[in-house]
């Protein structure tokens, strides 16, 4: 073992073992940081009730206001920041900031040309959906290849890097999560390993794909598209087919008016959304509800408490694609609102390809989500089974 991966296994072990102490003390905050699958609704009530704007042990402000969140995601003094300096993704973990490049964290203008893409979502979903059995998962066999397919259709990749960025994306899947909580030696080491291969891959994809112009460096656009943007495109997928399978006869309406699939995505970005909390650093010092925050201070955006306030909207916890929008969801700054259009499509166009091949469709075993994932809550595992597969068109 190298005395890299010596100080990076020491670090994230001391790290993660200072989220559960303060979770233990009762800090809200620390509590979904540590992502216990028991404390997920409990902990989403508790940073809501704490107050618009509050200081936890962590050393961050924390909010789960609707109101002070949208104030704080707007605000021009805070923004993301990236690891500077450091030339590799191991040494970006090393210093607890995640695995990303400052480039691809701190851009704030969206890869041109990548928003529409539910059409082609749903064409490659349904020519793999028409080759499943009965039953299957929806993450290892439908969204994930879907994904990295599309992917490389948008990016003018060959398909003698395909094995190589199937691999490099499904290492990098811990990549969001890593910049709030620590995760394993092996996990790290993998997610090091495939976020440099993005990079490398990144420097082979074609300015100008079938699709049109793209935008940005190919380095930058390629490890976004692939990190933030299947992350966020798979999980929205997957928490809408679990919302809608959850309720009784809405999928089996959602089939026959696959129109209302946008609807649906909507309501789940606000019910279970894909980003459930952002850290922002602020450039400058600033008072917010009463509080300063000093220069370099770090506010945490708890986005999936804010999205369940009563105060901004009517049944906070029922799911409802056909609710009136009111003040809208609360969604993520950059560097996630560069890729949310991308996602939102892909998810969009997934969903849809999926109620019309399958209109009847149900949970077939036990859903599993990777730990140590407070900011995405990663889907492992979702089987389902097919009462009547493939309907006709």
């Amino acid at each position: 073992m190298s005395m890299l991966d010596q100080e990076l296994g020491r670090r994230l072990q001391l790290a993660h073992g200072l989220h559960w102490l303060r979770r233990r003390a009762g800090d809200p905050y620390a509590a979904l940081l540590c992502d216990h699958p028991g404390d997920t609704a409990p902990v989403r009530a508790a940073v809501l009730a704490r107050g618009p704007l509050w200081f936890s042990a962590t050393g961050v402000w924390v909010t789960g206001d609707h109101a002070t969140g949208a104030e704080l995601l707007a605000h021009r003094s805070l923004g993301a920041e990236g690891v500077v300096g450091a030339s590799s993704a191991r040494e970006r973990l090393v210093r607890l900031e995640g695995a990303l490049p400052a480039a691809v964290v701190e851009a704030e203008e969206p890869p041109a040309g990548t928003a529409d893409r539910s059409d082609a979502a749903e064409r490659l979903c349904a020519r793999r959906l028409a080759a499943l059995p009965e039953g299957f998962d929806l993450s290892t066999e439908v969204s994930r290849p879907v994904g990295v397919e599309l992917i490389a259709e948008m990016l003018g990749l060959g398909e003698a890097d395909l094995p190589a960025l199937a691999s490099a994306c499904q290492g990098s899947e811990a990549a969001l999560d890593s910049s709030l909580s620590p995760q394993t030696l092996r996990v790290s080491r993998r997610l090091a390993g495939a976020v440099d291969e993005l990079e490398r891959l990144s420097g082979r994809f074609h300015e100008r794909s079938a699709h049109g112009s793209l935008g940005g460096t190919p380095r930058e656009t390629g490890v976004l598209l692939a990190v933030a943007g299947l992350r966020i495109a798979h999980d929205l997928l997957a928490n809408s087919v679990r919302a809608l399978l959850a309720r009784s006869g809405m999928w089996s309406e959602l089939a026959a008016d696959p129109g209302r699939v946008a609807l649906v995505v909507r309501e789940t970005l606000r019910h279970d959304p894909p980003v459930r909390v952002q850290v922002l650093r602020a450039r400058e010092e600033l008072t917010v509800r009463g509080e300063r925050i000093p220069e370099g201070g770090r506010v945490a955006v708890v986005i999936v408490s804010a999205n369940r306030d009563p105060e901004a909207f009517d049944r906070p916890d029922a799911f409802d694609p056909d609710r009136d929008e009111g003040k809208g969801a609360l969604l993520p700054g950059p560097p996630y609102a560069r890729v949310l259009p991308f996602a939102r499509s892909l998810a969009e166009g997934q969903l849809r390809a999926l109620v019309k091949a399958f209109p009847r469709l149900a949970g077939a075993g036990t859903v599993a989500n990777h730990p140590r994932s407070p900011l995405t809550r990663r889907l492992a595992r979702l089987p389902l089974h097919v009462s009547c597969p493939h309907a006709k068109s």
